[in-house]
């Protein structure tokens, strides 16, 4: 694959043996506007894009497939923002992915989508299926993260037993509610499982 800066032309040179992702990261609303209108996708506000409550899903329309999934930030820790809502739409030669906020495990599938390789000769349910792998990562690096947390409390609790044993019990109730968070939004809905699959 390859980066390209002009999408809407690049739209309409699409031969049937190729695909175009455009990936929408924290996009301005005329940008998001003019994607849309351009994949006919219709208008932004009725779609909910981003919108922090929604769950992972499939929608099946007449010329699209559109999937939202829930990824973890790699920088953010506060739970109202640390769930980031992926919103990919699939057509039959192209993708859009929006979502507020870079997700590094997305960001390294982008990097890897644009180099020399097998991406390039993915159809679009492939490259669901890849891209779903890649937001998976997001969620096995945050559980990586809390396990170190947790190995840091256990070690620090082992050397100092009572000392400071409110604030630890506190950074291990945060932890422990994290994971709960975590898991909750990574169950796959019965509509998911499947997608992609052959």
């Amino acid at each position: 694959g390859e980066r390209v800066e002009d999408w809407a032309g690049a739209l309409h040179a699409l031969n049937k043996n190729q695909i175009l992702w455009i990936d929408l990261v924290d996009a301005s609303k005329d940008e998001t506007v003019d994607v849309l209108d351009a994949l006919d996708l219709g208008a932004a506000a009725e779609l909910k894009l981003g919108d922090p409550e929604r769950r992972p899903c499939v929608e099946q329309f007449e010329r699209h497939l559109r999937v939202t999934a829930v990824a973890v930030s790699d920088t953010e820790r506060d739970p109202a923002r640390e769930r980031i809502v992926v919103d990919c739409f699939l057509g039959s030669n192209w993708i859009l992915t929006v979502r507020g906020a870079d997700i590094a495990a997305l960001d390294d599938f982008r990097d890897a989508a644009e180099g020399e390789g097998e991406v390039g000769l993915l159809d679009a349910p492939s490259f669901l299926t890849t891209l779903s792998e890649w937001v998976m990562t997001s969620y096995l690096r945050a559980f990586d993260e809390i396990e170190e947390t947790l190995d840091e409390i256990d070690v620090e609790a082992i050397a100092q037993l009572s000392k400071n044993l409110e604030e630890q019990l506190e950074v291990l109730g945060d932890a422990r509610r994290r994971v709960g968070r975590l898991r909750r939004t990574l169950a796959i809905p019965q509509e998911l499982r499947g997608v992609g699959r052959r």
